[in-house]
């Protein structure tokens, strides 16, 4: 799965539309539809912001360990992490 179907798959997860999503993270609605389309893709901290918002993990790129699991990555099903005790679960 690439980036631009995980945020698609993301917003409409929560059902926002692509302006309430660029609201939540400060961006403009242009970019958000630049980024489910693949024109562009979100910078490293943007995809940090992203993963803390709506509390998935960030892409492996971002990812200060190795081994974290992510769903931006090619892996099927998403993981989330419990930010008590930093553990990841599906």
């Amino acid at each position: 799965m690439e980036v631009k179907d995980i945020l698609r798959n993301l917003r409409e997860r929560n059902n926002l539309t692509q302006e309430q999503m660029a609201e939540c993270v400060n961006v403009t609605r242009q970019a958000v539809s630049r980024w489910e389309t693949g024109e562009t893709q979100p910078n490293p901290e943007m995809l940090k912001v992203l993963s803390r918002k709506f509390d998935v993990p960030p892409p492996r790129r971002a990812c200060r360990r190795r081994g974290t699991r992510s769903p931006w990555s090619a892996r099927k099903g998403w993981a989330r992490r419990n930010w008590k005790t930093g553990t990841w679960r599906r």
